[in-house]
């Protein structure tokens, strides 16, 4: 069997939680906030009789498309918005074309993230130019940096997603 969907003006909030009863686990940490609308193409197919409970091998392909999205990672802090969208092929969520802004910073976010292992697993590098470091502190919700000046960074995140390893590497801005 073979089948497609496509879904606009997705409701962020509403499809998350709906996500998580269905996976009985979070889907972003439960102190996240996340609102906004999003687009959905996908391609399934498999073989026959249909087994709800494996959608990640039925999912061929898809992309999420964001728009006006926001998640509060820090009450503390702004919102931060994303733009752009996702793919997913061969049961990983590749993302090349998404950005995110933080204020008035903006970071480019590359890499993938294996949603459907257990714990689900990340490998995505954040990179940003002239990023003023001092309006980033407000969004660590543990152990805050205290950072200052402007600077050309790149922040890596590989292993389980609810507690990666992360690499911090930046240079002042020219």
């Amino acid at each position: 069997w073979s089948g497609s969907a496509r879904l606009r003006g997705g409701d962020i909030s509403e499809s998350l939680a709906l996500i998580q009863h269905l996976l009985n686990r979070p889907v972003i940490p439960e102190t996240w906030k996340a609102d906004g609308r999003f687009s959905l193409d996908a391609k399934f197919g498999g073989h026959l009789p249909w087994n709800a409970s494996a959608l990640a091998k039925n999912l061929l392909e898809a992309r999420l498309s964001f728009d006006n999205a926001h998640v509060q990672v820090n009450p503390q802090a702004p919102p931060i918005q994303l733009l752009g969208g996702i793919t997913y092929q061969d049961s990983r969520l590749a993302l090349a074309d998404l950005s995110v802004h933080a204020g008035k910073e903006i970071v480019r976010l590359t890499g993938h993230i294996w949603p459907f292992l257990n714990p689900p697993r990340l490998d995505v590098t954040a990179t940003g130019q002239h990023l003023d470091l001092a309006s980033l502190n407000s969004y660590w919700q543990k152990d805050p940096m205290l950072l200052q000046g402007l600077a050309d960074a790149d922040l890596a995140a590989k292993g389980p997603f609810t507690n990666p390893e992360v690499h911090l590497s930046a240079k002042a801005a020219q």
